[in-house]
């Protein structure tokens, strides 16, 4: 085992104590803590614990399950976000097996290793250690060590990445009710407030005498500005409502055919860094990484002739071009790098491959770009789609049911050509 500073604390739980112990997981940082939980017999629920310790969901992926090479997985995960400290809480709980575990991965990665036991140290700790080189600290030295990391502030994240993932899909009348009865009071405070921006930028282009062709171009501009469905509802519903309020003008959408529409968003999503702050909600690093080389311009027909050395810091090389990444999508790419290098593979080998070296399935890559779509919220796929972007009119034809006015206007409407 690859030499490493390893250190034992023992320490007794109170209700502010744990408050601290539950500050102390700051992936940004480089520091992860995870809790070994009653009866944990298997080294994947290790595994898993680590990378939901680092913002991955598990229910973004349906059924699918970690397997044996879950170790590799992780372990990239922890080199792509430079995770330097492991902090294991409630080892006196953990079999000899799992504590074995924790030791040699740690050791491989060459993690600065913290086990912390409540009130002794149980006999398989103790079996365990016997014969390591462990440093054995006290609360105080563990307290102190973490002290700056449980009290700083974490980092400013964009509004992007805190919205709701759903939102009520009532109707612009009821809306911003519903979004105060259904949401969470920090969920609803973020939708009101990007309704009420919507709203004003809107209303400052809006009066009765504004024609169908202008709401057409206003309407287009206003889903093509959103980056997630949960946003895309908001900005609709805050259109109506200004549309209504200052023009009289309802406006109703073919809200089915929209929302399932894979060209519905616009380019932004992709080079907004709080979008691929949502991708790293995957466990799956080809997902990810699928999805930030799609991004980036290369063809899905393409993926199969990536190697490893094509795999670059600032892009990826793929059918004799180089392909700049977006803003933030670097860890995605990355972190399939690592699993693949640490599976053994070589610059020359496939990038798009599993730790075992099987290539993925072009269908299966295409999927795992389209699917973030109602995983998380994020479109990537749908600007790819079509050759040119729709005009606001033809556009129109599609998404837009009607243009209705409630009360007469100075301006007769106009009519698609």
């Amino acid at each position: 085992m690859t030499a490493f500073d390893a250190h034992l604390v023992v320490y007794q739980a109170n209700r502010r104590y744990v408050r601290f112990l539950n500050r102390i997981n700051r992936p940004e940082l480089g520091i992860v803590a995870v809790r070994i939980r009653p009866d944990m017999r298997r080294d994947n629920w290790l595994y898993r614990d680590i990378l939901a310790a680092l913002g991955k969901r598990p229910d973004v992926e349906g059924a699918t399950q970690l397997t044996a090479l879950s170790e590799i997985t992780t372990a990239a995960w922890l080199k792509v976000h430079r995770i330097h400290t492991l902090i294991v809480l409630d080892a006196g709980t953990a079999n000899r097996k799992i504590l074995e575990h924790v030791l040699r991965f740690a050791g491989a990665l060459e993690l600065d290793l913290w086990l912390g036991v409540e009130r002794h140290i149980t006999p398989a700790v103790e079996d365990t250690l016997t014969g390591r080189q462990i440093d054995i600290v006290d609360r105080r030295t563990f307290d102190r060590t973490f002290a700056a990391t449980a009290t700083s502030l974490p980092a400013a994240t964009s509004a992007h990445t805190q919205y709701p993932a759903d939102v009520p899909a009532t109707s612009y009348a009821t809306f911003i009710d519903d979004v105060h009865r259904f949401l969470s009071p920090d969920d609803a405070s973020t939708v009101h407030g990007h309704h009420r921006n919507v709203y004003s930028i809107i209303a400052g282009q809006v009066d009765e005498t504004i024609d169908d062709a202008q709401i057409r171009k206003l309407a287009h501009s206003v889903v093509h500005s959103s980056r997630i469905r949960a946003e895309l509802i908001t900005s609709i519903r805050a259109f109506q409502q200004v549309m209504f309020d200052r023009a009289g003008v309802h406006v109703s959408f073919n809200e089915r055919r929209l929302l399932g529409d894979q060209s519905i968003v616009g380019r932004r999503t992709a080079a907004g860094p709080e979008t691929w702050i949502r991708m790293r909600a995957y466990r799956q690093p080809f997902r990810g990484a699928a999805a930030a080389a799609h991004a980036a311009g290369v063809p899905l027909a393409d993926f199969g002739g990536i190697r490893l050395a094509d795999v670059g810091d600032t892009h990826i090389t793929a059918g004799g071009k180089d392909h700049p990444y977006h803003p933030g999508s670097e860890p995605c790419i990355g972190a399939l790098w690592w699993e693949r290098r640490l599976a053994g593979a070589a610059d020359t080998d496939r990038l798009f491959a599993a730790p075992d070296g099987r290539p993925y399935a072009q269908r299966r890559l295409a999927d795992a770009i389209t699917v973030c779509r109602t995983d998380i919220g994020v479109n990537l796929y749908g600007h790819e789609l079509v050759r040119r972007p729709a005009s606001p009119d033809t556009w129109a034809k599609k998404h837009i049911a009607s243009i209705t006015r409630t009360r007469k206007t100075t301006c007769p409407p106009s009519t698609i050509n």
